[in-house]
């Protein structure tokens, strides 16, 4: 009789923590499940890609929105997170940012992949932010420890379009050793004779995001004088070194969501308060490198050792391109 007693006891005790258990679970669920919400200007790839990143590094579930590509939409779906009463909202893209901003007052907001930030005003004290680009200074650097014997890096560039880009990226140049050497040109046609007239020798080319110098007469010239001269040409992302540029750094959208969703989680569950900076530098870096252009310019193993080493040190992902 005493064990059946036993027996009956245990199960209502084990009953008992189960139903705590579960209990304590669904309420948990229902606190967090949107404790997060992700706002998004439309469904286009890279911007999937920084949903991956989140997901991996959220501590909690989330609730993703998307404006379409409609800001006109952004009014009924903010108000469908504000409902939500998220403590966090992170936005993907400028308009996502622009919408967050001006109707979550009182929700922290992170932001990424927002170009041009001068454009919006996101300078509040609830806007936190990851940078589009890296600095000048760090892009630089990446190059000068790859190719220690670079000192003067030439860029092609519309004054009309980048004049202060161009100062900016001189005076970040100027602080590594290295001498920026500004190439003007108004229209892409000009490139060729540009770059055929330097009167003092360049170690290699570096792009920026100039309408002007990306045009396609622009690109070719640029290419094929590196080509000729043997110089290493340091393009904007994988697209161009698939085109034969050398190499590109550029912002690894994965990682800059797991860095959105890394802040996103301290500020919830640590109380962290960023003050500065407030607008942060992406921490991923994703290179590539034309495996066919190095070996032209006759640099292949060796680029390869320095960059295996980069990547190695820094955690970063190498795409080789041919």
């Amino acid at each position: 009789m005493n064990t059946i007693l036993k027996k009956n006891c245990n199960l209502k005790v084990i009953a008992f923590w189960l139903f705590f258990y579960c209990t304590s679970l669904s309420i948990y669920s229902s606190a967090y499940a949107s404790l997060y919400a992700v706002l998004l200007d439309d469904a286009l790839p890279l911007y999937k890609r920084v949903i991956t990143g989140i997901t991996i590094e959220s501590q909690v579930d989330f609730t993703e929105f998307s404006l379409e590509g409609d800001t006109a939409k952004a009014n009924d779906i903010m108000k469908q997170i504000v409902a939500l009463s998220p403590q966090i909202i992170i936005a993907i893209g400028p308009k996502s940012a622009n919408t967050a901003k001006k109707y979550a007052a009182k929700i922290p907001v992170i932001y990424c992949l927002v170009p041009k930030l001068e454009d919006y005003e996101l300078e509040l004290p609830n806007v936190f932010g990851i940078r589009l680009e890296f600095s000048y200074e760090k892009q630089l650097q990446a190059l000068q420890t790859l190719f220690p014997k670079v000192k003067k890096i030439g860029v092609l560039y519309n004054p009309t379009q980048s004049k202060s880009t161009v100062e900016q990226a001189t005076i970040a140049a100027q602080k590594i050793g290295i001498h920026l050497v500004g190439i003007e040109i108004s229209l892409p046609s000009e490139a060729k004779k540009a770059l055929d007239e330097l009167k003092n020798p360049i170690d290699a080319l570096w792009m920026i995001s100039d309408p002007t110098a990306l045009h396609l007469k622009a690109w070719d010239a640029s290419q094929q004088f590196c080509i000729a001269h043997k110089l290493p040409f340091f393009a904007l992302d994988d697209g161009f070194v698939a085109r034969g540029a050398l190499i590109s750094f550029a912002v690894d959208y994965v990682w800059v969501g797991r860095q959105a969703a890394r802040l996103a989680n301290r500020i919830v569950f640590e109380n962290f308060s960023p003050k500065n900076p407030k607008i942060m530098e992406p921490e991923g870096l994703d290179m590539a490198i034309n495996i066919t252009t190095a070996t032209q310019l006759g640099i292949a193993p060796e680029l390869s050792v320095n960059l295996l080493n980069y990547a190695a040190y820094h955690q970063h992902a190498i795409q080789a391109l041919r």
